[in-house]
């Protein structure tokens, strides 16, 4: 079964939230792993300081879920919110290795290896809920919308189908710039 313009529109946009969600919860990791580095680690260890920051990363990440998800129109449709979740991790997962192979010198297989460490396997963990996020907030919007509607589905498509007929409205067209049509 193909895909109608308008659910096209709707992956697009859920993919564009993914790509905010791991940019803006990357820089945040990035910030408060440094600080774990320099701060924590020497003084309680690698899986402490790791604990320590864990919770505070799932935060920051459940909010900006939620965010992005308002701020991009996020269809509470399930196939939405696991493109929004799963673009997410696979960008993730790649900045990560990214990060190791290019910051602290690992090889890939040396990157992958470290996951038999605690501390990784709890950023994993971490990791893993970061993607599952899109999803788990979609199950509490499912039922209901923002307009207090019960059917999400065709309330999204109906809403999409007037934005996009908004935004070609309000495109500025021959009469409005004094020009005739030929």
């Amino acid at each position: 079964m193909e895909m109608t313009g308008s659910e096209r529109w709707l992956m697009a946009r859920a993919a564009a939230a993914g790509l905010a969600y791991v940019a803006v919860v990357f820089a945040a990791g990035f910030a408060l792993g440094t600080l774990r580095f320099l701060v924590l680690v020497p003084t309680l260890g690698e899986s402490i300081a790791v604990l320590l920051e864990l919770p505070l990363m799932l935060v920051i990440s459940w909010a900006a879920c939620r965010w992005l998800i308002s701020y991009f129109s996020v269809s509470p449709r399930m196939a939405a919110r696991v493109v929004m979740g799963g673009s997410a991790f696979t960008v993730l997962m790649i900045a990560e290795l990214g990060v190791s192979t290019f910051v602290f010198g690992r090889t890939p297989f040396d990157h992958l290896r470290h996951y038999a460490q605690l501390s990784a396997l709890l950023g994993l963990a971490g990791q893993l809920a970061f993607a599952a996020f899109p999803v788990v907030q979609g199950i509490d919007a499912k039922g209901s919308n923002e307009r207090g509607t019960s059917d999400g589905k065709a309330n999204v498509l109906r809403n999409a189908e007037q934005q996009s007929r908004i935004r070609a409205d309000s495109r500025p067209n021959q009469r409005d710039h004094g020009q005739q049509p030929e």
